[in-house]
């Protein structure tokens, strides 16, 4: 016997291509529960999984962590057409209230990726429509705040990388995570910075940003960094600011090294930056 849907279920959308002749294909999520907002929340849920692996030249969401899986996959987020969406949709002919939809109309409620005012406003629409429902069908009322996208904030921080990615060497430095082994080249780029006019180190990436990092993970980065640095270079503390970063759930270190007044040496070694990297000065070295 087959189980008849709710009034209402939500579902996510994505379009990505599939292959070099740019064939585009959607894929399509469904969401359904009595209780609408319960249906509602795992669908953004789902769409914050998606997220996380945004930073991520292939996108793939595990099956195990969903209990109606069915996952994701984007080849090239280059390729990405119109992003992550989320329809409310109507699963049968309504008419009650002043508001009649046939079987299968379907209202776009949050759009995760470049959008337009067209989108923008079809989302007030579709919002709109949602709130009237929930009424109607005598729901509890859809948060407001609890689910909003910012795409302000996405299109600020998918900037921010771009600009990194675009900076020289001569001004930026990418040492990727493994602690022990990498510390030596974070000492010597500070050294390096610090001679010449300063510069950045992206800590835990490397120049495509791809890598995933935990936030527990980059707290402990964060303090062992810094608790090594000023314990090896304690002058060094007035000229060394390091941020933790999470842009487009790609979590990094930035270190920015403010140029000192004094020559700063590694392992007695004196260094300077250029746009090929770290060199030594034999001249300036102990």
């Amino acid at each position: 016997m087959k189980t008849k849907m709710p009034v209402i279920s939500y579902i996510v959308t994505c379009k990505y291509k599939t292959n070099s002749a740019g064939l585009t294909t959607l894929h399509q999520q469904n969401f359904s529960d009595e209780n609408f907002s319960t249906a509602r929340k795992k669908a953004f849920e789902y769409v914050e999984a998606a997220k996380e692996f945004m930073h991520k030249n292939e996108i793939f969401l595990n099956r195990k962590r969903y209990q109606n899986p069915s996952g994701v996959y984007i080849k090239n987020k280059k390729a990405f057409d119109s992003g992550i969406q989320i329809f409310m949709r109507i699963n049968e002919n309504f008419n009650q209230s002043s508001v009649s939809d046939k079987k299968a109309t379907m209202y776009l409620i949050a759009a995760f990726h470049t959008i337009n005012d067209d989108y923008r406003q079809k989302i007030k629409a579709g919002r709109s429509a949602e709130k009237s429902y929930y009424k109607i069908l005598k729901q509890n009322s859809v948060e407001e705040d609890q689910f909003i996208i910012d795409y302000e904030k996405f299109e600020k921080e998918k900037n921010e990388i771009e600009k990194l990615k675009s900076k020289s060497f001569i001004d930026i430095d990418f040492i990727t995570y493994s602690l022990d082994q990498t510390i030596e080249n974070l000492f010597e780029s500070i050294c390096a910075f610090a001679n010449s006019g300063g510069g950045r180190i992206i800590f835990g990436q490397d120049e495509k940003f791809e890598t995933y990092h935990s936030d527990s993970k980059i707290n402990l980065l964060c303090e062992k960094i810094w608790n090594r640095t000023i314990t090896e270079f304690p002058e060094m503390e007035e000229y060394l600011i390091i941020f933790k970063r999470n842009y487009i759930d790609c979590k990094f270190l930035e270190i920015e090294v403010i140029p000192t007044p004094f020559d700063c040496l590694f392992r007695r070694e004196y260094f300077v930056r250029t746009i090929h990297g770290n060199v030594m000065d034999l001249q300036k070295s102990l």
